[in-house]
């Protein structure tokens, strides 16, 4: 059956919790997630109930489990430290910060082994870790010899996984400093995310050309993290000519008997996961980031429904000119490259590697669309799924069905377990794949104490950890 099991694995991982109690936004929260056909289950999920605010997220994995279970671990630790070492109050511009982050986590080569752990072992349900380090924009190195080498994503592993196509083990000839780098780099100011988010329209560009420059450079900077025993000053006038030179002959692909063919470097994470993510603040306001195609969906008052996001596909118009403007192409089955099937997600590091361009202006980026908005306290439910979910309903008929059950049901489990069951192909090769995926299913419960299953539970639905 290609892709698929012979039969599907219907058992579901289960994991519940609720914020009731001296809490000014009570929620009951519920996730249950299934294989089913697929070979492997690559999804994963995360629900912190934090003093000031909750964060709930799902991510849908492909091509290993890995960078979606690291994702789960670590996202609420990332988001965190980005909330309070960089005083601001602004959630959405610290998730967008909070994406990237992950991104270079991923790409740190310490972490190549721990990752390698996760593409093989689970993580306990509700395990979360505390990100100690996260890696920096570093210090730049140029090789004459390698464009991949000096590419910001390959350049750390390249010569250190012996199974890399990129390790031509030269040195580097051309390099900055690594004290006067990084003291540049503090001095520099970091306005990629700020632009690309429009969370700070009031930057005027009044030095236009110095800017421009400045952040040439300082992308330059960002390449690597490595220097060399011939370390020198790279001045701006080199930057630009080194930057002239790698944008002229970096080529992400090229034409080959008539078709395009992707002449990315390869990567050692291979992994990457879409992701999305709710943040309910005390005060009401929620914020959702998504980058890829899961997705989140409210309920609103008397079963009105309101999409939380919006799919990122590789033949959308703003998606397209990204993926070109950055050297790429995307064939007729909608694939980048030929090969991926998606244009934003965490991880897939090979389409990540264009040296003059921004995090957020690669061909596949993890930046994160942001939606905020005002909870109301007359407001229902929110179902946050990967696209096993959407793929087999609508936004309308995912919320007719958890709120035609949320009065009569023993738990919000029970609904999710139920609806992975009803959605689920009798077979995804009559069905075109539809059914087929790996499933994730969350519901935050807006009104618990409203609830028969709430009184059920006499107002103490403690958290459940289960395998049905």
């Amino acid at each position: 059956m290609g892709t698929y099991l012979s039969t599907p694995v219907t058992e579901k991982c289960s994991e519940s919790g609720q914020s009731i109690e001296s809490d000014a936004r009570p929620v009951a929260w519920s996730v249950a997630d299934m294989q089913g056909w697929r070979k492997t289950m690559e999804d994963a999920h995360l629900a912190c109930l934090l003093n000031d605010y909750k964060v709930f997220g799902v991510f849908d994995g492909h091509g290993g489990p890995e960078v979606a279970r690291f994702c789960s671990l670590y996202l609420v630790s990332v988001l965190q430290q980005h909330l309070s070492s960089r005083d601001t109050d602004n959630m959405g511009l610290a998730l967008v910060q909070t994406f990237h982050a992950l991104d270079r986590m991923i790409h740190d080569a310490h972490r190549r082994d721990e990752l390698v752990q996760l593409r093989s072992m689970k993580p306990a349900p509700g395990l979360r870790k505390t990100a100690v380090s996260i890696p920096e924009n570093g210090v730049v190195v140029l090789s004459d010899t390698s464009l991949s080498s000096s590419s910001p994503l390959a350049a750390e592993t390249c010569s250190e996984n012996e199974n890399s196509k990129d390790d031509d083990g030269n040195d580097s000839d051309g390099v900055v400093g690594r004290e006067e780098a990084a003291a540049l780099d503090r001095n520099l100011d970091d306005s990629e995310h700020d632009t690309d988010s429009n969370t700070d329209n009031t930057c005027m560009k009044t030095n236009q050309d110095d800017e421009s420059m400045t952040a040439m450079f300082k992308r330059l900077l960002n390449l690597t993290g490595q220097t060399s025993a011939t370390s020198g000053t790279l001045t701006l006038d080199d930057a630009n000519k080194k930057i002239k030179t790698e944008a002229s002959s970096f080529r992400a692909s090229m034409e080959q008997n008539g078709r395009l063919i992707c002449t990315l470097p390869d990567h050692p994470i291979h992994a990457g996961a879409t992701a999305i993510v709710a943040v309910l603040e005390d005060n009401g306001l929620l914020t959702v980031a998504n980058a890829g195609d899961s997705r989140a969906v409210l309920c609103r008052a008397h079963g009105q429904v309101e999409a939380l996001s919006e799919d990122h596909k590789p033949m959308q118009a703003t998606e397209l000119a990204r993926i070109v403007a950055a050297g790429g192409f995307v064939n007729a089955f909608g694939r980048v490259n030929g090969n991926l099937n998606l244009s934003r997600s965490i991880g897939d590091l090979k389409y990540k590697q264009v040296p003059y361009l921004s995090p957020a202006e690669q061909m596949n980026t993890a930046e994160p669309d942001i939606r905020q908005i005002q909870i109301e306290l007359d407001d229902e439910f929110i179902l946050l799924g990967c696209d096993g979910i959407w793929d087999c309903m609508t936004n309308e008929k995912a919320v007719a069905y958890v709120r035609s059950r949320l009065d009569t049901c023993s738990s919000l489990n029970e609904i999710c377990t139920q609806l992975l069951d009803d959605i689920l192909s009798i077979d995804p090769r009559v069905t075109q794949g539809i059914g087929g995926d790996n499933m994730t299913l969350m519901i935050v419960d807006l009104q618990p104490q409203k609830r028969m299953y709430f009184a059920l539970n006499n107002g103490d639905e403690d958290p459940i950890l289960n395998v049905d």
